[in-house]
């Protein structure tokens, strides 16, 4: 644990237990000498970067490459972090196969080994997670088909499993409802949305994937195009996304629509008549609340900053695949202009033992270019050859 980069190395000079959200865990820690200014923030990306690519090394339920949102963005860091859900573990495998190639096959392998054995046995293997019941606070294992349908995500996009899959893909197939969508299907934080963003999510993916024979992959295709259609009906007259989940927080609708955006920003060539300017116009809808005080009164500087992260990452996301112009290319381009100074202030007042895992994931998305960060991986790499 604790590749970093020769620059980095220059300004180390020893190895300390830190705390992250009350868990110890071994970190080269950086000594920074008290003159030191906001000027180092250019090193950040190798220190998020490994960061990143160590977690699932760490103790615990760090295997899983993931963390919980939901408590997270409450503040729950602990239980974020001791037991984490599937939905991260989609951006954090996708990011670092993205950014380190190859070279994350093995770190993958970890999480998804750490999903399998957390899957029912009999078919057809649920993801479990652990329910609690009160009065007697009495806890079970029960099946969780949004978390099934990460996996199922993960399993796809890294050509793991391949049995597996199929009978993952079948059972979404066969429980598509006639409105194009899906039951929650899990515990009581289970939100429809989140359920159907990540089926149309694997469909996609499924629609794709040579493997599968082509009668699946048609009908993947086409179970796909039925879920776009319930998820452009289901926007709210805001012209957000809402997952009810946070619904006690005024942004709830701009962490659902960043979610929702930066998950589906690879569907820009789906032909699904609506889809393109439903897209767009949420992406604009969303860049123009984040630009506002509405969703952010009452809300303290480092929550904003997790959720601003998350909007700046699936703005980025969105630029890049989408070919933006006009009007929604101006936004986009403004709004990252000034979510940047924002964040570099943000970071050069923490540490690193004050980042969370997904936080690190949005926050170097919504910063960099992918070139760039396949550049600092290739410092970070040679350090350790």
């Amino acid at each position: 644990m604790g590749e970093v980069t020769d620059k980095l190395k220059t300004i180390i000079d020893s190895i300390t237990e830190i705390s992250i959200f009350g868990v110890g865990v071994k970190w080269e820690q950086r000594k920074v000498t008290e003159t030191a200014s906001s000027s180092e923030v250019p090193l950040l990306p190798e220190q998020l970067l490994t960061f990143i690519w160590d977690y699932p090394l760490g103790p615990g339920n760090q295997a899983s490459w993931a963390v919980r949102e939901i408590a997270l963005l409450r503040g729950e860091f602990n239980l974020a972090r001791e037991q984490p859900s599937l939905g991260i573990a989609i951006a954090s495998t996708e990011f670092t196969s993205g950014v380190f190639g190859e070279t994350a096959n093995s770190r993958i392998d970890i999480c998804i080994q750490w999903a399998m054995a957390r899957t029912d046995p009999k078919p057809p293997h649920y993801f479990l997670v652990e329910v609690t019941h009160p009065p007697i606070w009495h806890v079970t294992k029960e099946p969780d088909f949004r978390h099934t349908l990460a996996l199922a995500i993960i399993l796809a996009r890294n050509n793991r499993h391949p049995k597996r899959l199929e009978g993952y893909v079948d059972i979404v197939l066969e429980s598509q409802r006639e409105d194009g969508g899906w039951a929650p299907g899990g515990n009581t934080e289970a939100s429809e949305m989140f359920t159907v963003l990540y089926a149309i999510e694997l469909l996609h993916e499924c629609a794709n994937l040579s493997d599968l024979s082509d009668n699946r992959r048609i009908a993947c295709a086409k179970a796909r195009d039925r879920a776009l259609r319930w998820l452009m009906d289901n926007r709210t007259s805001t012209g957000l996304w809402v997952g009810g989940v946070l619904s006690e927080y005024a942004w709830e609708g701009l962490h659902t629509t960043s979610w929702v955006l930066d998950r589906l920003c690879r569907l820009n060539d789906v032909i699904v008549a609506g889809w393109r300017d439903c897209f767009i116009d949420g992406l604009s809808t969303m860049i123009r609340e984040a630009s506002g005080p509405s969703p952010w009164r009452g809300t303290d500087p480092h929550r904003r900053n997790m959720v601003e992260a998350r909007v700046a990452a699936s703005v980025r996301n969105a630029r890049a695949f989408w070919s933006l112009r006009d009007d929604p290319r101006h936004l986009a381009d403004s709004y990252l202009e000034g979510w940047e100074r924002q964040a570099r202030g943000w970071l050069s007042s923490l540490s690193i033992s004050e980042i969370d895992l997904a936080t690190a994931v949005f926050l170097l998305e919504g910063l960099f270019e992918h070139q760039v960060l396949v550049e600092h991986r290739k410092e970070l790499l040679k350090s350790t050859q």
